[in-house]
Parts: C-alpha cells; sequence; structure tokens
C-alpha cells in the first residue's frame, strides 16, 4: 500500500492535479532570484501568466513601501539555508491594482534535485481590508465623541435616574466635583422651580422611549441658580425598555454651545479586542499598562485592576523582557516593530509568537504603543514533524529492495538473484564464486567499493549511489554486514536519477504545503463510503486523527448533524460521473469540535482511464467563515452607533455639520437646514466652499481655516449677509476634519444694539437735568436770596404790614426749601 501512496505521489499527472487545486501559490527561484517555475495557483492568485511575468522582476510588482523590506529579507534567505522567512506585502496584481499576500521563503538550494528557493503565498487582502475599515470606523466615532464632549453639558443616568457619568461642563455650570455628582439623582441639582406636572411629563415621556426636549431651571452648589436647554435621549434594549439615559445641555443663561456623547464607542472596541485571537495591550510611553485584552489576563491569571498600571517589566520574565526591550526601545521613537519570540508564563509554560509593537503618535509625539501576541505555536511544532516526515520518506526509500549480492568471509559471491543478474545482463556462472573485486574489476577506488569495504570492516550498515561507467547504469547500493560476510541490495536508478529532481520537488511541496490532501479508494460510494489510503501531515493538525487512525476508516467520520447532505449528494453524483467536485461544509474534528471545510475532489486513473483512487485537496476555512460573521456584526454595530449618532445630532437644539480635511460636507442636521435655509441634499458630499463661495474670506472662513490648519478650538460671532443673522460658532477639528456648531444669535445682537441706544438716550436726558439744576441753583436762587435778605429790613421799618410781611417770609422759605429739594435729587439723579 505504501508503495501504491509513493508512486501515486511521484506520477506527473497526480503532481499536477495537487499544484493546481493548492490554494496557495508556489514560485521556484534560483540562486540569483531569477522565477523559474511557478503553480497554476500562482497565476490565479496573482493574474500574471509565465510569459508576462518572466518580464518583470520582483522588486517591479512589490509595492515602493515594501520594496526595501523585501530586498533585506531576500538577503537574509540566501544566507539561511533551511530557515523559512515569512512576510506580508503588497504586491501588483496583473490588473494594475495591488494586493496583500503573506509569503514564506525558504532556501533549498542546498537540497539535490531541488537546488531552489521555494516560495510559498496566500492572498489575505480581505483580512487588510477589513482592519482598514475597523481603524477609519473607530476613528470616526472618537471624533464625533470628542467633539460632543467638548461642547455640551453631558450626563449619563441607569434607568433609575442614578447618575454614571458627567463631563467637565456638567461639574463647571453645576460646580459640583463628579465624586459628588455620580451615585446621586437630579435631585441634587433641583431648583423646585417646575411643578409636579412638568418633572412627571419629562419621566413618562423618556421611561417610554421617547426623546423629551424642555427647558430646566437647575440650582448650583453655591445657590446661584442656571437655565439649561435639555435633550434626553433614552437607549433601549431589544425589548424596548430604557436601559440608560444620556442628557444633553446647553447654558442657555451664557450661551455655551451642546455636543453629544457616544458611550457606545467603549463597549465597542472592548468587544473587537476581547474576542480578537490575539493578546492585546497598551503600553504608555513609560511601558505602565493602561489596557489589557481578556486573553492576556487569562494567560498571566489576573485580573484588569492587577494589570492596569503595572510596568512591563514587573508582568514579564526578565530574559523576556531583555529580549524585547531593543523593540520596546524602537517603537517608542515611533516605528513600528515585528518579530517571534518564547511568550512565557509564571507556571512555565511556553508559547512560541509573533509579536507586533504599534506606535500611538498623536501631535508628532509618541504616547506609547499597542503590543499584538499571536500564538505560533502550533506552526512551528507543524515544522518540526515536516522535518521528522522527511526523514521517514527519505529512510523508507532507502529500504526498498532491488537487485541482491550475498559475499561471504573472502568477500566472493555466493548468491545473486535475478533482478541483479538483470540490472548488469549476467548469468550465475558470471557471478557467485567469483570475488567481488573480479565481477567488477572497475570498481576499485569507487564509491561502491568504499561501501563495501567500509561495511566488512567496521561491521556497519553502509548505503550509496554509484555510476558504473561500462554500462551507463546508475546504482543505490546498500550494505549490511551478516554471516561474516555481507548482504548487498542494489538498485537501479538511472531513471530515478533523470526524475529524482521532479520528484524532490513533490515531495517539499506534499510535505510543505498547508492544504490537507486525503487519498481514498473509488469504492464503494454508498455505505459505509470509500476507505482512506493516505493522509499528509496537515490533515492530522485539521482534524485531530492520527494518519493511523483514518487509514481504512471512512471520510464519512468527519460527517455530523452540520453537515450539508445536499452538497454531499452533489459530491457523490460528479463522482460517479468521474467529475471534479468542490464542496463548502462543515466537518468535525476528533474532539467534537465543528470546523468549516472547502475541499475539492478529483479521481486519479490510470493509463487504462479507468479511476483507481480519490485526491482530495481540502482547507479549513472556519477563520474565513468567522471572519464573513465578524464583518457581519461589524457592520450592524456601526450602524447601529451611527443611528445612535445620528437621533443625538439631530435631537440637539443647534445647528451641527460636519467636513472631511477636503471641506467635503459630511454631515448636516435638521437645524442646520433650518437656520441657514438650505436642505442638505444640497449640501453633503459637497466641498462647503463650493456651496457657500459669498462667504470665501468672511471671518468664520478665516476662523476655520484656522481651527483645521492649527488644529485647536475656535470660538467666535459672525455675521451672514446673506440671511442677515448674527451667528455664534464653535468650530472643533479632529484627525477626519472639522466640527461645527452654531446658533442664530440676531435677536440677542439686536437687543444689544437697543440697549446701546437707550444708554445714548439716557445720557442726553441727564445732560437736560445738569442744566435744569444749574438754573435752580443759579438763576433762581439768587432773586430768591435777595428777598429773603429784604424782609427782616422791611419788618423792621413797616410794622404795621407785620402780617403780610410774615406771609411773605413764610411764602420764601417755603420756595427755598422746593428748590433745595429739586436740586439735590438732580445732583443724585445725574449721579446714577
Amino acid at each position: 500500500m505504501i508503495l501504491a501512496i509513493k508512486k501515486t505521489i511521484r506520477d506527473d499527472i497526480h503532481f499536477k492535479k495537487l499544484i493546481e487545486n493548492s490554494y496557495s501559490g508556489i514560485t521556484l527561484l534560483d540562486k540569483n532570484l531569477k522565477i523559474f517555475y511557478r503553480s497554476p495557483s500562482a497565476e490565479r492568485i496573482g493574474g500574471w501568466n509565465d510569459i508576462e511575468r518572466a518580464n518583470v522582476t520582483i522588486e517591479q510588482v512589490t509595492h515602493p513601501s515594501h520594496q526595501a523590506m523585501v530586498s533585506q529579507l531576500l538577503a537574509d534567505v540566501l544566507l539561511s539555508p533551511g530557515i523559512p522567512k515569512t512576510c506580508i506585502i503588497q504586491s501588483k496584481h496583473y490588473a494594475g491594482h495591488y494586493i496583500w499576500l503573506e509569503c514564506t521563503y525558504t532556501n533549498m538550494l542546498h537540497e539535490d534535485g531541488i537546488n531552489a528557493i521555494v516560495c510559498d503565498f496566500h492572498d489575505i487582502t480581505r483580512q487588510k481590508e477589513s482592519e482598514i475599515l475597523l481603524k477609519q470606523t473607530i476613528g470616526e466615532l472618537s471624533a464625533y465623541k470628542y467633539a460632543l464632549d467638548e461642547s455640551a453639558i453631558v450626563a449619563v443616568t441607569d434607568q433609575k435616574g442614578i447618575i454614571q457619568h458627567v463631563n467637565d461642563n456638567f461639574c463647571k455650570i453645576s460646580k459640583y466635583n463628579s465624586e459628588e455628582l455620580i451615585g446621586h439623582d437630579h435631585r441634587i441639582i433641583n431648583s423646585s422651580h417646575h411643578s409636579k406636572n412638568y418633572i412627571q411629563n419629562l419621566w413618562v415621556t423618556i421611561a417610554n422611549g421617547k426623546i423629551w426636549k424642555g427647558t430646566l431651571k437647575n440650582k448650583a452648589k453655591d445657590g446661584t441658580y442656571y437655565w439649561v436647554e435639555t435633550t434626553i435621549v433614552p437607549f433601549v434594549n431589544n425589548q424596548g425598555k430604557p436601559y440608560q439615559y444620556i442628557a444633553i445641555r446647553s447654558d442657555i443663561t451664557e450661551r455655551i454651545l451642546n455636543e453629544e456623547r457616544i458611550a457606545a464607542n467603549e463597549r465597542f472596541l472592548k468587544t473587537i479586542t476581547g474576542n480578537l485571537p490575539a493578546m492585546i495591550t497598551y503600553w504608555d510611553a513609560d511601558e505602565q499598562c493602561l489596557f489589557a485584552n481578556k486573553m492576556l489576563l487569562d494567560w498571566y491569571n489576573k485580573t484588569a485592576d492587577e494589570v492596569k498600571g503595572i510596568h512591563k517589566k514587573k508582568l514579564m520574565d526578565a530574559g523576556e523582557y531583555a529580549n524585547c526591550e531593543p523593540y520596546v526601545r524602537a517603537v517608542l521613537k515611533g516605528a513600528p516593530q515585528k518579530f517571534y519570540r518564547s511568550f512565557y508564563k509564571g507556571d512555565n509554560q511556553t508559547i512560541y509568537a509573533h509579536t507586533q509593537y504599534v506606535p500611538d503618535i498623536r501631535d508628532c509625539v509618541v504616547k506609547g504603543f499597542f503590543s499584538l501576541v499571536c500564538d505560533y505555536t502550533d506552526i512551528r511544532k507543524a515544522e518540526m514533524k515536516i522535518v521528522e516526515k522527511n526523514s521517514q520518506i527519505e529512510n523508507l526509500l532507502e529500504n526498498i529492495p532491488d537487485g541482491f549480492i550475498a559475499l561471504d568471509a573472502n568477500l566472493c559471491c555466493t548468491y545473486a538473484n535475478k533482478q541483479i543478474l538483470r540490472i548488469f545482463g549476467w548469468g550465475e556462472v558470471e557471478m557467485v564464486g567469483k570475488s567481488i573485486g573480479d565481477i567488477f574489476p572497475d570498481g576499485v577506488r569507487t564509491p561502491t567499493w568504499d561501501a563495501i569495504n567500509t561495511a566488512f570492516t567496521e561491521k556497519i550498515y553502509v548505503c550509496n549511489e554509484d555510476y558504473y561507467a561500462p554500462l551507463n547504469l546508475w546504482h543505490e547500493n546498500r550494505v549490511y554486514p551478516a554471516d561474516g560476510g555481507l548482504s548487498i541490495f542494489i538498485r537501479n536508478i538511472t531513471q530515478r536519477k533523470d526524475e529524482e529532481k521532479h520528484l524532490r520537488l513533490l515531495e517539499s511541496v506534499i510535505t510543505n504545503t498547508t492544504d490537507a490532501v486525503l487519498i481514498t479508494k473509488v469504492s464503494p460510494l454508498d455505505e459505509p463510503g470509500p476507505a482512506v489510503v493516505y493522509v499528509n501531515e496537515a490533515f492530522t493538525r485539521m482534524t485531530g486523527y492520527s494518519a493511523e487512525e483514518m487509514i481504512n476508516k471512512t471520510p464519512r467520520i468527519l460527517q455530523g448533524p452540520k453537515t450539508d447532505k445536499i452538497e454531499l449528494q452533489r459530491l457523490r453524483v460528479a463522482l460517479q460521473k468521474g467529475e471534479p467536485c468542490e464542496v463548502t461544509t462543515v466537518n468535525y474534528k476528533k474532539n467534537g469540535d465543528e470546523f468549516w471545510i472547502n475541499f475539492s475532489v478529483s479521481a486519479v486513473k490510470d493509463g487504462a482511464g479507468q479511476s483507481t483512487h480519490f485526491i482530495a485537496i481540502e482547507r479549513d476555512i472556519t477563520q474565513a467563515k468567522n471572519e464573513e460573521e465578524q464583518k457581519r456584526k461589524l457592520t450592524e454595530e456601526i450602524t447601529v452607533s451611527l443611528k445612535e449618532k445620528n437621533t443625538i445630532l439631530e435631537s440637539i437644539g443647534d445647528a451641527f455639520f460636519a467636513v472631511d480635511n477636503n471641506w467635503t460636507v459630511t454631515y448636516w442636521n435638521n437645524m442646520a437646514e433650518k437656520v441657514l435655509e438650505i436642505d442638505r441634499v444640497n449640501v453633503l458630499n459637497k466641498n462647503l466652499w463650493a456651496v457657500f463661495s459669498s462667504s470665501v474670506g468672511s471671518e468664520s472662513f478665516n476662523k476655520y481655516q484656522k481651527a483645521m490648519v492649527g488644529a485647536q478650538n475656535e470660538h467666535f460671532e459672525d455675521f451672514y449677509p446673506a440671511l442677515n443673522r448674527w451667528f455664534e460658532v464653535s468650530a472643533y477639528p479632529s484627525e477626519n476634519g472639522l466640527s461645527v456648531y452654531f446658533k442664530d444669535i440676531t435677536h440677542r445682537k439686536e437687543a444689544e444694539s437697543q440697549l446701546m441706544v437707550l444708554n445714548q438716550n439716557l445720557q442726553d436726558q441727564n445732560e437736560k437735568i445738569r442744566e435744569i439744576s444749574w438754573i435752580q441753583s443759579h438763576v433762581i436762587r439768587s432773586p430768591l436770596a435777595r428777598i429773603l435778605g429784604l424782609i427782616p429790613l422791611i419788618s423792621e421799618k413797616y410794622n404795621d404790614g407785620e402780617v403780610m410781611i410774615t406771609y411773605l417770609q413764610q411764602s420764601a422759605n417755603e420756595l427755598d426749601d422746593v428748590i433745595k429739594s429739586i436740586t439735590d435729587k438732580s445732583a443724585q439723579a445725574n449721579y446714577e
């Protein structure tokens, strides 16, 4: 059976089927890095046929940003025989675009019959695009969160109204700190101004999952009062019941703008990092841990609180930290790092890991770095098993008997089988009884003679190959010490020598391929199913079954409840017709775990065209299926987050719009439509200054440019002539562009203008009062003083007019009091 399997592997047709059905591309390069072989899958992945690809170099199809790295890696490969080197690059597709590839180069130039650098690669473009989309989405959500928290007064409560979070603006206006607010309800700032019905209506509205808008009068810690325009948005669960409320306020007393706060962002990030198959941590510039996901916490058997703030040196083994320290220093200088290392655990558990350090650069300063550690232990073990398997195959080939010669203690032939006679074209009389030197007179001082002499004198087994020139014959010698003499097995390997290069390539591919290979008999197709005759190492890793457990069993032991019966029936029909068939379904590992598998089955036919075996090339696509599911969930979560964002932005009382770094409008809320009297369909996805060309060069234009270029918040007031309105504007820059809040303050500006006119009128009136006062104190007072001075003189001379004079005196005194009163009040009014 083993001989039949090896013959199947060596056959050119079988080799071609194996390569054509492989998911990985395989390319062979000579010592000058020139390609002299490409598998069909290499053409499917890159789009280049052999003629087209021969006209371009590796550097020409490599993305410019990766050319230096690839050049260095190939230089390392040339200097590292037998050691696989892996890299991830962007390669140019024949259609002109770039695709992402994961490539593994192995220098096998030293291997006789191979003499090539083997490149095994596969397409990871979809995975890389998913990572880029995730990073962009997180960046946009963070920008909206920052803008809301900067511009609005925000509080988050549970369904009972207990405060769970307040922002700095809330603390500033209420004059309470966060510790005094969190854990209490809003009665701590209740002013008792509003009726019970008013507050009850608020709670009934939000308890029914509806948004409440209104004005509230609150009481600060120091006893002062402030008014806020409030929007309360409930967040509901799957049953439609509120589980959390977010209140967004703007101070209408001090005219401060609102901004929303998206609380779902952190939950989203926690879900992603908690489910990625890697240990993820974030270290600040002082190497203190600020975040660790569940996988890392489980590895070290620690809680999040125990890890938070811990120094990297205290978490890691001393030797491990010393090995990582150069990479840490490099990433803190802004350079991303990738490397392989042993990863240790406190209980002496070790994994072989691929580690990435990604710098966190903000405002041109490295704030810290992200660490991603992926377990590569299984891959490392697989590589070791591949080496072991190669040794087993080599030993198997060396012990297959062909010709046989028995020599006695005098090294004379005592027996030679027919096969040896056919190999050398001799009869028995020509060999039996003769010494080995007489049989092969030309063999003295050849490798064959050395092998015989070494085995005879040292009593050890010797195997070698030699060329016998008289017959133009290559032969393999296996020499065993036996009964004082020697037993020699000789095989004609002339034809094998011609095919050896091809066969070594085939052995390398089937041993090193990441695809599972399964070979079965052709019958029975009905129960119990065809028996397995061969599985490769990749198959055993994928299923958990050893080769011994699978041989003579049916592949149906991998099937289970979720296996697609329709797909299996389609496969059965195709195989009955002798047609190849590709199937995707669920199979089950030895331990019962489900996994998705994609496999292609073809018939192996003999020279007469009859099917002798079925060969299946299989791949575990569970990760791809999971990635599809994660992408679907990610899309749903992004949709929910955007819906919540839009709900808040459409609920606030101020106008809001957002632009990207090219001034293209990305958001325009309902209030912006009303305030600027322009529908969002006429603005979205258009350049802001193309729509408002009359504002180019205005105060708003200059302030927006300053905020965008200077990356700083801008708050200002400006007059918009097109609508004859004044606006109060706040612009908040972010990595993705600009978020702008603004409100119409025309009425306020008009009131200020009217107040200025009133003040001028009051000044004019005060001037008139001062003139009257002067007349009273100077013009009227002087004649009255003369009258008061003459009355005593008249009284002395004219006693008969005493009554009249007394009356005149009294009237003059009263008039004097009136003038004093008017003068005093005029002076007081002028002062005020």
